[in-house]
């Protein structure tokens, strides 16, 4: 369900910013940082046997939704190309944007108390 749900963004992203630049996989790794964020919250304190959910959407959803192996391509083929501030800027604003949204996850669980 993740590797269908982020085709469908960068197919979207694409059609919505047909630039260059891998917004798809921007916007798909944020947003399955923000999910796994959540669901880590939700789930930190509950015993292994309440953890089967979490495996299912951490590991399952999320690690089919995000997709490290298409940001390194994407990377690696701007850098290849001479798009230097390109791939620097994807390396920063996915690592970063993606710390922040995993965070924000966590502290959305955290302020809401639904843990």
């Amino acid at each position: 369900m993740g590797s269908v749900t982020r085709y469908g963004v960068g197919k979207w992203m694409a059609s919505v910013l047909p630039v260059s630049f891998p917004f798809g996989t921007l916007l798909a790794n944020t947003f399955s940082a923000l999910i796994l964020g959540i669901f880590i919250g939700l789930t930190i304190s509950k015993t292994q046997d309440e953890n089967q959910l979490r495996f299912f959407v951490a590991v399952g959803f999320c690690g089919g939704f995000s997709t490290f192996s298409a940001f390194s391509a994407e990377t690696f083929e701007m850098l290849r190309n001479g798009y230097f501030l390109y791939g620097g800027l994807n390396i920063l604003v996915n690592v970063v944007v993606c710390l922040l949204m995993f965070g924000l996850g966590t502290w959305i669980v955290k302020i809401l108390a639904v843990s």
